[in-house]
């Protein structure tokens, strides 16, 4: 698969008739060949031409393309925050089983602090427990 056809996948299968191959190739150039910016300016280019389409009526069917414009350009947000690694963050050690498998790992770095180092004793003994 090539780097085009990666950005239509990612827009869902965006229409050539609107965004074109060599459009998206210079989108590409334009944005350091990457592909998740690439897939957002052209996102903005498929809001920004629904956004201009008039709401059409034939009957009792009725086309609003602001809608669609609306969809578009939060499809190209979620795409720059993409980009920029703004993406959810992970939290590790929500699933029990992650937990016992880092637990487990021999090679990791132990922590210098444990549940209940404050808790009676010598206020200092934590510190003692450290230097060991």
């Amino acid at each position: 698969m090539d780097t085009v056809d990666k950005i239509r996948q990612l827009l869902g299968g965006v229409s050539e008739e609107i965004v074109s191959d060599e459009l998206l190739q210079e989108l590409l150039a334009m944005n350091d060949e990457d592909i998740t910016q690439t897939a957002a300016a052209a996102a903005q280019i498929v809001g920004r031409h629904y956004a201009l389409k008039a709401t059409r009526a034939i009957g009792d069917t009725r086309i609003e393309y602001n809608r669609q414009a609306g969809l578009w350009i939060d499809i190209a947000k979620e795409m720059e925050e993409r980009a920029a690694g703004l993406a959810k963050p992970f939290f590790g050690g929500t699933s029990k089983r992650q937990k016992e498998l880092e637990e487990a790992d021999e090679d990791r770095p132990q922590s210098d602090f444990w549940r209940g180092m404050f808790e009676g004793g010598d206020l200092y003994d934590w510190q003692r427990r450290l230097r060991r």
